[in-house]
């Protein structure tokens, strides 16, 4: 997952309920939020 992300791929997230879907998504999305690019 960590991997299609950096490469700016989509990720979709398939399992029955109960396993952790919203979870590793909102995880993956708040850890995003918190990454910063710097150039120059």
């Amino acid at each position: 997952m960590v991997a299609a992300l950096d490469a700016g791929k989509h990720v979709i997230l398939t399992g029955p309920p109960g396993t952790g879907k919203t979870t590793l998504a909102y995880l993956a999305a708040e850890l995003g939020r918190h990454s910063m690019l710097c150039t120059g």
